[in-house]
């Protein structure tokens, strides 16, 4: 499908000026807004900037579980 509309060939950051993300799981799921904001920086580092590395084993996974919370699990009830 090729592109089409006014603004095809220009650059995104001509276009774009801001992005707005809603605060996930701060609902509902308790996370702290602290807590989404970081998870969300991470999430932008690691998929935009190409930063994610697939866990080698559990025990890293796991540290990376602990890291998005602030280094303490219990944040994603305690927010």
């Amino acid at each position: 499908m090729m592109p089409v509309g006014p603004r095809v060939g220009e650059p995104v950051s001509e276009v774009i000026r801001s992005v707005a993300f809603p605060g996930l799981g701060t609902g509902i799921g308790r996370v702290g807004s602290n807590t989404c904001a970081y998870q969300m920086r991470a999430a932008i580092d690691d998929v935009l900037l190409g930063k994610y590395r697939f866990p080698a084993h559990w025990a890293q996974a796991e540290n990376r579980h602990i890291d998005l919370f602030g280094g303490n699990w219990r944040n994603l009830q305690n927010g």
